[in-house]
């Protein structure tokens, strides 16, 4: 899951800018949808990662 929000980091305008001319109102309009995304992944990650019973491996060991 880290690679998806790698290469959607790298999606976002500020980091275009490096291939190129990026129109100044990109940022407005695509990072809010990618930062929607990442928090999706995270959102999934963390489901991925409980154990049955709604605890998390993390919260499994405390």
């Amino acid at each position: 899951m880290s690679s998806c929000w790698c290469i959607l980091e790298d999606a976002k305008a500020r980091k275009l800018k490096r291939y190129g001319v990026v129109a100044n109102e990109l940022e407005d309009v695509l990072d809010p949808h990618l930062n929607g995304i990442i928090d999706l992944i995270f959102d999934m990650e963390r489901l991925l990662l409980e154990k049955p019973g709604g605890k998390s491996e993390k919260e499994s060991i405390l």
